[in-house]
């Protein structure tokens, strides 16, 4: 069977839709037309003719073309059984594999004519005595008209693109997924090969990491957060290969590293601890390695979320939003305001400062001054430079103004900041 149970279960839920507002019944067919769910009740001349061991093959053969025929079109396709009933036949494909069909009817779209029964007996091969009880059952067909019936149709071709898209996000989640744990096996190869150098000079688990990926969860930047992510897992599952306790420790320490690094973005306690716990629970229950880390990256998804709460409902907006963060942190070091983000992602300064506070609850220049002065933090612990030269690198206009700001926002002094890592 091509379709898994929760596929199965989408397709049950549209066919229950279809059948609920038009009354018209369907069948769910596999790559060879065979039934493998029915909703609502069959028609009985439709039973009664399948039930016969001459027809049974016909009418499946012709729901297999019908269907073949919908998925050359792209959309719900109107054809004419074998008994000269109309039917609706929707594809449900994979990319270009065909994996089944929702096949809806019978129903009339003209009068029914009792000639259609003496020719589909004749045609058939069928019994002479079941003609007369075929003919009442035919004429208990409804009869749709052709506008109705256009209607019927787009909304089969709805729901039908309703369950391959949401087949077709599962594939792309899979796809990430994988993606991901390709990158983790580079930086296991590359860790293999430096891992003598690693282990003469005393280096080990490069907790370094941590605090970028904290930052990068602080700064809202997705993308950083889970190449560091990957990262680190990388180092995990090599120098713990074949430990899975080890592993699986480790993998919830990085949530308690994200989730502390979310509650400092901005995010509430209340909603990480949730996150986290639920977190917890799942992996306990789990040996699997990969679903550990799928489940890690959601958390990690979801925790950024937290971290700029957006209102998922609007779509259209969270993706210019994250095009605007994005912006933003890539160019820290220029000295960027308002118009010029909202040039780059084409709206205007007035509309782009409005939704920006409304959907990121701060204004741009606080937005702004906070990923400058965390990233600033990155700087005076890690390297060399002067407070003067970090101030300029992340676009202040002098070191007195970054100070001042640093101050406000984080109680201290630059350089006192400093010295607590030295």
């Amino acid at each position: 069977m091509n379709f898994d149970e929760k596929e199965l279960e989408h397709i049950r839920v549209s066919m229950g839709i279809f059948y609920n507002t038009t009354g018209i019944p369907c069948i769910l067919i596999d790559e060879e037309g065979k039934i493998l769910y029915c909703e609502g009740e069959r028609r009985n001349y439709c039973v009664k003719l399948q039930n016969l061991p001459e027809s049974a093959y016909t009418c499946q053969l012709a729901h297999k073309e019908a269907s073949r025929q919908a998925q050359t079109l792209g959309e719900a396709y109107i054809s004419y059984c074998p008994a000269g009933l109309v039917n609706y036949s929707v594809a449900l494909t994979s990319g270009k594999l065909f994996k089944g069909a929702i096949v809806a009817g019978p129903v009339h779209m003209s009068e029914p004519d009792d000639y259609e029964v003496d020719m589909t007996v004749k045609k058939m091969l069928l019994p002479h005595q079941e003609k007369q009880m075929l003919k009442n059952l035919y004429r208990l067909i409804p009869m749709i008209s052709p506008n109705v019936a256009r209607y019927q149709l787009e909304l089969l071709t709805i729901l039908a693109k309703d369950i391959m898209s949401d087949h077709k996000n599962v594939l792309e989640k899979k796809k990430a997924f994988y993606d991901e744990q390709r990158t983790i096996s580079e930086r296991i190869q590359e860790i293999k090969e430096t891992l003598p150098l690693a282990t003469t000079t005393g280096k080990g688990y490069p907790i370094y990491l941590e605090k970028d990926l904290a930052l990068a969860i602080i700064k809202g930047d997705a993308s950083s957060a889970k190449a560091v992510l990957n990262e680190l897992l990388g180092y995990i599952f090599f120098m713990h290969k074949g430990d899975n306790k080890k592993i699986i420790a480790m993998t919830l320490e990085l949530v308690v590293v994200m989730s502390r690094a979310a509650v400092e973005g901005g995010a509430r306690y209340e909603e990480i601890s949730k996150v986290t716990q639920d977190m917890f629970l799942k992996t306990y229950d789990l040996e699997d390695i990969e679903t550990i880390c799928m489940n890690l990256m959601e958390v990690l998804e979801d925790i950024i979320l937290f971290v700029f709460p957006m209102d998922t409902n609007k779509q259209e907006q969270i993706g210019v939003m994250r095009k605007a963060v994005m912006y933003m942190n890539q160019n820290l070091q220029n000295n960027i305001g308002l118009e010029d983000v909202a040039k780059a992602i084409g709206l205007s300064p007035t509309y782009f400062s409005r939704m920006f506070s409304q959907e990121m609850k701060m204004t741009f220049i606080d937005y702004m001054t906070k990923i400058r002065i965390e990233e600033s933090k990155k700087y005076l612990v890690d390297s060399g430079q002067s407070i003067s030269d970090i101030a300029l690198r992340l676009g202040f206009s002098d070191q007195s103004y970054f100070s001042k700001v640093f101050k406000k926002v984080e109680g201290m002094t630059p350089g006192k900041y400093r010295k607590m890592y030295l």
